[in-house]
């Protein structure tokens, strides 16, 4: 089981030890934290992986505002739509994606949207910008 950044596997007993908590309070306090969707609970059997869905977010280096990042993402998916031709859908699912990645990546993304849309052997089959980001399509080979 590979742990990322942002993320934990530790059962509900444990986080009941850790905070000091009933197992009751433990599962309310993770369905309020899932409510408000602020983390992600990652199916698994037999163990509660948990992910901070706006971890990069909280932990951005000194040298990046907000707006610089927005801007970022603006680019992008201008620059993405603009040579897709594709409808522009699910920005909020690609604004998470977008926080998960790292400047360099994000760079990347930006940078092989022409190339991606290349190789494409068939255009039906161009995938939806949050695709694009999640797959890390930008990082395949050519």
């Amino acid at each position: 089981m590979l742990c990322k950044r942002g993320e934990s596997v530790l059962s509900k007993v444990s986080w009941a030890k850790v905070f000091n908590w009933n197992l009751n309070k433990v599962k309310y306090f993770f369905k309020k934290l899932v409510d408000l969707q602020l983390i992600a609970i990652v199916p698994h059997r037999n163990l509660f992986h948990i992910r901070l869905l706006y971890y990069p977010q909280w932990n951005k280096p000194a040298g990046i505002s907000a707006e610089q990042d927005d801007a970022q993402f603006q680019e992008f998916w201008d620059k993405y739509h603009e040579t897709t031709q594709m409808r522009k859908t699910n920005v909020a699912r690609a604004k998470r994606e977008w926080a998960l990645l790292t400047p360099q990546e994000k760079e990347l993304a930006v940078e092989e949207i022409d190339t991606y849309f290349y190789y494409l052997t068939d255009t039906r089959y161009c995938k939806q910008a949050v695709n694009y980001l999640k797959d890390k399509t930008f990082l395949d080979e050519d």
